[in-house]
């Protein structure tokens, strides 16, 4: 079973709706997927899929899985099997509420995932955000595990200023940990703002402050965002030629380290 995580310094970059379209991704491609909310400061990705009341979830399943009580009835009864055609994907939604924190550690973490390593092909984590950071000085062994025991990280920024400080200033300890396949997906890129050069800029901007050049770049895409939150649906159901559409193709390429369409495109033209 194969772990890929989505990680932001901060929120409103668009890291769970991401995370959904990725799994939901995967899935369609016929693969069995795990989606697991950990993210403790603001758990939504039970609100992005329009549930008001999710079952216990990720809380309930830690504490029968670190008591070695954690049966396939228990698990059915506390996660969420949502449709998916072709593959299979399960969410195990998050934390009723912050103050529950404490209860997510590696240990129980890995009991988990030990016990769905046989129903699962992939398992994504929407991973909370910079606060993973206990204090300027310390990481947390939850966030440790996560990074270096997983495939695939994807961290999640904007070019909003305050996104970009949040993660260059987490960037020396969080750059200790990552997987050698770690990719930058900058999102809400808007050109309005940054002009006509916006994309060459937003490359110039990472480069020189995380010495790391983005991996892939997406578009404002406010109106498909906000519809698939007042929906229900994961950002790229409306079209599925549309360029967000796209972009999460693309993503779910670099997370199972295949050529993206338009690499494939180029390769052909060559």
């Amino acid at each position: 079973m194969r772990k890929a995580v989505f990680w932001s310094a901060g929120g409103s970059v668009g890291k769970s709706s991401l995370a959904l379209a990725g799994a939901v991704q995967l899935a369609s491609r016929g693969l069995r997927v795990l989606l697991v909310d950990l993210d403790f400061e603001n758990p939504g990705l039970h609100l992005n899929l329009a549930l008001a009341t999710p079952p216990a979830g990720i809380a309930a399943l830690l504490r029968l899985a670190s008591q070695k009580r954690l049966s396939s009835e228990e698990f059915e009864r506390l996660t969420i099997s949502l449709s998916s055609p072709n593959g299979k994907l399960v969410l195990i939604p998050g934390l009723p509420n912050r103050t529950r924190a404490s209860e997510i550690n590696a240990e129980s973490l890995a009991e988990l995932f030990q016990f769905c390593e046989t129903e699962f092909d992939w398992v994504v984590i929407d991973a909370a955000v910079g606060c993973f950071l206990v204090d300027q000085n310390t990481m947390s062994n939850s966030l440790i595990e996560f990074f270096s025991h997983s495939e695939s990280v994807v961290v999640i920024s904007s070019t909003e200023p305050t996104a970009i400080y949040r993660l260059v200033a987490n960037w020396p300890q969080l750059r200790l940990v990552l997987p050698e396949q770690t990719h930058l997906v900058v999102n809400r890129v808007r050109e309005s703002v940054l002009g006509k050069s916006v994309r060459q800029q937003v490359v110039e901007t990472f480069e020189r402050l995380l010495n790391l050049s983005p991996a892939l770049m997406i578009g404002e895409h406010s109106k498909e965002f906000d519809q698939a939150i007042r929906t229900g649906n994961p950002i790229d159901s409306s079209s599925k030629s549309s360029t967000v559409s796209a972009a999460v193709r693309s993503l779910v390429g670099l997370i199972l380290d295949s050529p993206s369409e338009l690499q494939l495109r180029v390769a052909k033209l060559g």
